[in-house]
């Protein structure tokens, strides 16, 4: 004979049972936060090209190229082999993004090192598509200091040039306009020059705009270096000043190296910035109101300026720190009149009163 304990058995299958849930919830857990770390990876891996969106090699080249971006000085640095970009069909690398309409494309370029080829070539380009035989436009300078205009006018057609009138010309400018594009280039401190312009008939809604490099040599690296690189999309023709808006982009220039670096940019407008004593901040102006833009986190906070909230782009600071100017258009004076100067506390307040009659600034 034996005994049977219930309760012994009954709290056997209960615990076994409390155990399967809690086994299936755990796992569940480790699942979720595997894919929470899967994820999170992926995020932060993905490459940061600036204000462009991918990079890929063009064409069957020997060694892969890539495109590193610098988001502390906005240097795209841009190394790749490729036997030419020329005749018939290309090899190189190149960052891109999509672009339809009309654009402005600038950088200065500058190759690393000496190199293999004096053909070594780096610069703009806008191209139907990413097919090695693809029409495109371009703006190259090459190692020995050449630059030219290059372009395809169609799928598998043969390569043309038009020369720049000088050498060396490191700044370069790509532009569309339209059913034309408009290559330009020129030495640093020296204006623009045209190199040529074109009106090819494979531009469609959206096309490929970007930086490219070749190191004329399949079995070379060469590396170019890209700076002050902008990519502006110009206004359109019913555009009115002071009523519709471009976008402000503020840039601090290096005096020393020529580097121009982007603090901020807004689709809305800033104006006139003015160094804060310390070199903290900037003050500007947009659409009647004062800012503070602090350089260290561009972080943007709107000042204070209580009943004037019409101000122009004339403001300043005080030799010893401590107080704003500002011109504020009264609702007392006739429109041509009513520019006012006023003063308040650099920190905001109620501005105080300086010159009676207007315009004065």
């Amino acid at each position: 004979m034996f005994k049977i304990n219930f309760m012994t058995m009954f709290g056997h299958i209960f615990y076994s049972r409390k155990f399967r849930i809690m086994k299936k919830h755990y796992y569940g857990l480790f699942l979720l936060t595997l894919l929470f770390i899967l994820i999170n990876c992926t995020m932060q891996e993905e490459p940061n090209y600036g204000i462009f969106s991918h990079s890929r090699d063009v064409g069957n080249l020997k060694h892969k190229g890539k495109t590193v971006y610098e988001p502390s000085t906005g240097k795209y640095f841009i190394s790749a082999s490729g036997t030419n970009m020329w005749h018939d069909t290309d090899e190189f690398h190149m960052v891109w993004t999509k672009v339809s309409g009309d654009f402005i494309l600038y950088s200065n370029v500058a190759f690393q090192g000496e190199g293999e080829d004096d053909h070594r070539k780096a610069g703009l380009i806008i191209r139907k598509s990413l097919d090695t035989s693809s029409p495109y436009l371009s703006v190259s300078y090459h190692g020995d200091g050449l630059v030219s205009m290059q372009y395809r006018l169609k799928d598998g057609g043969l390569t043309d040039e038009i020369r720049h009138s000088e050498s060396f010309a490191s700044i370069l400018q790509l532009e569309r306009t339209g059913n034309k594009i408009l290559v330009q280039a020129c030495q640093p401190g020296d204006p623009f020059a045209k190199t040529g312009a074109l009106e090819p008939d494979w531009l469609e809604d959206e096309f490929y705009v970007g930086l490219f490099v070749c190191s004329h040599n399949a079995d070379a690296v060469e590396t170019a270096v890209f700076s002050n690189t902008r990519l502006s999309i110009p206004v359109g023709e019913n555009f009115t000043p002071y009523q519709d808006f471009a976008g402000s982009r503020v840039e601090i220039l290096d005096v020393e190296t020529g580097l121009r670096k982007v603090v901020y940019e807004t689709p809305d407008n800033l104006e006139a910035p003015n160094w804060s004593p310390d070199g903290k901040y900037l003050i500007l102006n947009g659409r009647g109101l004062l800012y503070r833009l602090y350089l260290d986190s561009g972080v943007k906070e709107q000042i204070d300026t209580d009943f004037a909230t019409s101000l122009n782009n004339d403001h300043g600071i005080s030799p010893d720190g401590t107080r704003l100017v500002i011109s504020h258009h009264v609702d007392d004076l006739p429109p041509d009149q009513n520019s006012i100067i006023f003063t308040l506390p650099i920190e905001g307040g109620t501005p105080v009163r300086v010159t009676e009659k207007g315009p004065s600034y």
